[in-house]
C-alpha cells in the first residue's frame, strides 16, 4: 500500500511543460501588438536620420554658393538654357557669365568635387562635358526619395555642338529658388526681373552680370536660395520631363522652381507632374535652404504670399520665416 501510494504521490507532482495553443496565440497576438506599436517609431526615427542629411546636404550647396562668391564676387548663376553642354575653353571650365551651365555645375569645385568640375580623364572639351553631366554628386539628392542616380540616354544638347554619343545623365532633388517676370505683393508694388526674381538669375552673356550679395536688398536671411523639388516618385528611374537634364542644366524646371505656387508633396501617380513647385517626399514639408547659408524645414500649409515673398530678393516686405 505504501508503495502504491507513494507512486500516486509523484504522478500529482508532474511538471507540464510547454504552452497550450491559448498561451500560444495570446504570446503571438502579444508580440505582434509590440512590433505594430514599435514600427512607427523606427520608421519616424529613419525619416529624421534622412532629414538631417537632406539639411546638410542643402547646407553645403548653400556654403558652396557663398564660397563662390568669396572667391569670384559673385554668386553661381542659373546658366543659359537646358541645350547647354558645359562651357570649357581649351581644357578649362569657364565660371559665369560666359558659364552657359547651371548653378548645380557652378558650385562644384567649392563643395569637394573639382575634379568632376575639371571633368579629369577626358581629352576634349566635350568629354569633359559628358563626364561632368554624368557625374552622381551625393549632394544633390535628397535620401528620403532615392539613392544618387544616373541614368544612360542619347545628346540632346546642342551648344557648342552635339556629341552623338550615349552617356549617364546625373539626376538631382535641389532646384533654385527663382522665377521669370515677377508678382505683386499684397499691399506692395509689383517686382519682376526677366532674368529671375530670386538669388539665382539667368545669364545670357556677359552683359548680364550675376547676382551679388549687394543686390539682394531684402537681407539673405530673408530670401530662399534652394529647396527640395518636387517630383513624381512613381517615375523615380525613368526620364521625367522635369527630372532628365539633371543637375548641371542651365535655367530650366530641373534646377529651378517657383515660390509663387504652393509647395505640395511629391505624387505617386503615372501622370502627374512637378508643375514647376518645390515639394518634398518628407511628410509634412520640404527643406530649404536661405542665402546666408541657414536651413528651415517649410510645411506644406506655408502661407503663399509669405513664400512668394521668400523667393524675391527686392521686394522691400517683411517676413517672418518659419523656424
Amino acid at each position: 500500500m505504501s508503495i502504491r501510494h507513494g507512486s500516486s504521490h509523484r504522478q500529482r507532482h508532474v511538471k507540464r511543460i510547454g504552452f497550450t495553443l491559448v498561451e500560444l496565440l495570446v504570446v503571438i497576438a502579444i508580440i505582434g501588438v509590440l512590433i505594430g506599436l514599435l514600427l512607427p517609431a523606427v520608421q519616424a526615427a529613419r525619416e529624421a536620420a534622412r532629414r538631417s542629411q537632406c539639411a546638410n546636404h542643402l547646407k553645403q550647396l548653400s556654403l558652396g554658393f557663398l564660397q563662390h562668391e568669396s572667391s569670384k564676387g559673385y554668386l553661381a548663376s542659373g546658366g543659359e538654357s537646358w541645350v547647354n553642354h558645359m562651357t570649357f575653353v581649351s581644357g578649362n571650365p569657364s565660371y559665369a557669365p560666359t558659364q552657359r551651365a547651371g548653378w548645380g555645375y557652378q558650385v562644384l569645385p567649392f563643395i569637394e568635387q573639382v575634379e568632376i568640375w575639371n571633368g579629369i580623364g577626358g581629352q576634349t572639351d566635350m568629354d569633359r562635358s559628358i563626364i561632368a553631366i554624368g557625374a552622381k554628386v551625393k549632394q544633390m539628392f535628397c535620401p528620403s526619395r532615392r539613392a544618387p542616380e544616373v541614368l544612360q540616354a542619347g545628346d540632346w544638347y546642342s551648344y557648342p555642338s552635339n556629341s552623338g554619343r550615349t552617356f549617364g545623365h546625373a539626376k538631382n532633388d535641389y532646384a533654385a529658388a527663382t522665377a521669370d517676370g515677377g508678382y505683386t505683393p499684397p499691399g506692395g508694388t509689383a517686382v519682376s526681373d526677366g532674368y529671375g526674381i530670386g538669388a539665382v538669375v539667368r545669364v545670357w552673356d556677359v552683359n548680364n552680370a550675376p547676382m551679388t550679395l549687394s543686390k539682394i536688398s531684402d537681407g539673405s536671411s530673408n530670401t530662399m536660395l534652394l529647396g527640395d523639388k518636387r517630383l513624381n516618385v512613381k517615375l523615380i528611374g525613368t526620364f521625367q520631363g522635369d527630372d532628365n537634364e539633371g543637375y548641371t542644366s542651365g535655367w530650366d524646371w530641373d534646377v529651378i522652381r517657383q515660390t509663387n505656387i504652393e509647395p505640395r508633396a511629391d505624387p505617386n501617380d503615372t501622370t502627374s507632374n512637378s508643375e514647376s513647385r518645390f515639394g518634398s517626399s518628407h511628410p509634412g514639408g520640404f527643406t530649404a535652404s536661405m542665402v546666408d547659408g541657414s536651413v528651415k524645414f517649410l510645411p506644406y500649409t506655408i502661407d503663399i504670399h509669405l513664400f512668394a515673398k521668400l523667393g524675391c530678393r527686392f521686394d522691400g516686405q517683411t517676413i517672418m520665416v518659419p523656424e
